[in-house]
């Protein structure tokens, strides 16, 4: 499959269920409707989302794809996986890296395509940092 730099595509998973995003201005237009704020100001706050407004992104962007689910249902799915987990910090990294690319213009999505797909790499990567077993604070 070839980048098409007009229309990027992306694919979320969630609750092990893959969905295929297309980057347009209808998802853009939802963004913005559903948080009556810019979608740069959106992505810029989507790391650090609770799970209220990132249940309410991925519904606007899975919407405008095409995929039907519901502020409340993805907010089910979440909470079901957990607050706290992996997979809730994974989601909203996925969501940033995809408003991210669609943001650019056309000539720079492939390479924010590119750094986004190594900073996923790194964050669903476990540290390989020296174990703290045999510090002071450790015991």
């Amino acid at each position: 499959m070839t980048f098409d730099p007009a229309r990027p595509r992306y694919t979320l998973t969630l609750a092990g269920t893959d969905y295929d995003l297309v980057g347009t201005l209808g998802l853009i237009e939802a963004v913005e409707y559903a948080f009556q704020d810019g979608v740069i100001r959106v992505a810029a706050r989507t790391p650090d989302m609770g799970l209220t407004e990132t249940a309410k992104l991925a519904a606007a962007v899975l919407g405008a794809s095409g995929h039907k689910l519901t502020a409340a249902r993805v907010g089910e799915t979440i909470f079901d996986a957990g607050v706290n987990s992996e997979a809730f910090t994974l989601l909203r990294l996925h969501l940033y890296a995809f408003l991210k690319i669609v943001m650019q213009p056309p000539e720079l999505r492939e390479g924010t395509a590119k750094q986004m797909g190594e900073l996923l790499g790194n964050a669903a990567t476990p540290s390989r940092g020296k174990s703290t077993r045999k510090s002071r604070s450790a015991s």
